[in-house]
């Protein structure tokens, strides 16, 4: 089970979760409407002082600012959180040496007064979104994380969608699937068990505030990862 920890916006946060036993640590990097983003200064110089590979998290990006971004980050992968088409990915896989993950999103779970999904909501879902991830794969995308957007943004909503969802997509795609959206160290246990996922990733669960992170509630996280795949060995 692979954790990333993304949304980092400091060296102190960044070795708090190398530390902890993260796998893979995400730096936004120029995405307009986050409060968690920096600059690719800013990216690099967190990322010289870590061992654990890093993603780039990115929307909208030009593809020439990407090269430039590869070139000084060296990232391990770029995740690409806009409506970027294949054609455009594509040619991007050819330019960069960083692997290309894509986001894809789904609205966030609805409340018991409004009824849950129904079945047949739920196929339509899986067979659209499956239909998508692989016209994704032909063109070098490597991974995907299944996030839950609203109205106002896309991603560290710390909102979930309906996890059944992406457990079915995890049955008919073969690629490493994270799971992404609301995850806490109170739920990620219910989550792993109910999703089965390549990996978790996740932002606002192992935070004080937007952007500060939380060494408790990230220790009790990486705690509860440990004990199921321990569990599982």
């Amino acid at each position: 089970m692979k954790v990333k920890i993304c949304g980092t916006t400091n060296l102190e946060d960044a070795l708090m979760a190398q530390r902890a036993g993260a796998d893979f640590i995400g730096i936004l990097v120029d995405v307009p409407f986050s409060e968690r983003s920096l600059s690719l200064e800013e990216a690099v110089h967190i990322a010289a002082g870590l061992h654990t590979p890093v993603v780039a998290v990115l929307y909208g990006m030009p593809i020439c600012r990407i090269i430039d971004l590869d070139r000084k980050l060296r990232p391990h992968a770029v995740q690409l959180m806009d409506d970027s088409p294949p054609g455009r990915i594509r040619v991007l896989a050819g330019l960069i040496r960083a692997e290309i993950w894509k986001t894809l999103f789904l609205p966030p779970i609805v409340t018991a007064d409004c009824g849950r999904p129904t079945a047949d909501v739920i196929h339509e879902a899986v067979e659209r979104m499956a239909g998508v991830m692989l016209r994704y794969i032909r063109v070098g995308v490597r991974a995907f994380l299944i996030d839950t957007f609203t109205p106002t943004r896309r991603g560290g909503t710390g909102k979930r969608h309906d996890w059944r969802i992406t457990a079915e997509l995890i049955k008919r795609v073969e690629a490493p699937i994270f799971l992404s959206g609301g995850i806490t160290p109170e739920n990620v246990s219910e989550a792993v068990r109910l999703v089965d996922p390549y990996g978790i990733d996740l932002c606002s669960g192992v935070e004080i505030r937007p952007g500060k992170r939380d060494p408790v509630k990230l220790k009790k996280l990486l705690n509860v990862i440990d004990r199921l795949t321990a569990g599982s060995s």
